[in-house]
């Protein structure tokens, strides 16, 4: 990773979780409308940079047992948390994950 690139990754690190949160979803949104209309970036590109980044981490081995061990449906998942309500997944990931480094 370039040295701009570490240092943009260190500023994002210190960023409040919802900030991290609100970047992240800009960032998809700019990657995916510039891929959109120039045709340069795949899915593939756009994760592979963010993972060189430090911004996106593959599951490990005990979240993809639990997920292959799971019978509930996408939309079934997504009515647990909607009723659960408080914090997003996303925010909690981030919280659980702790800091890097």
């Amino acid at each position: 990773m370039s040295t701009h690139l570490q240092q943009i990754s260190q500023q994002i690190q210190t960023l409040p979780l919802p900030e991290q949160k609100e970047l992240s979803v800009w960032l998809d949104r700019l990657l995916s409308d510039k891929a959109t209309k120039n045709g340069l970036h795949t899915r593939q590109q756009v994760t592979a940079a963010l993972r060189d980044a430090g911004l996106h981490a593959a599951p490990g081995a005990t979240a993809i047992a639990l997920a292959e061990a799971s019978n509930a449906t996408l939309a079934e998942v997504q009515e647990m948390f909607r009723q659960a309500g408080g914090q997003p997944l996303s925010e909690l990931a981030l919280e659980l994950r702790g800091p890097k480094g």
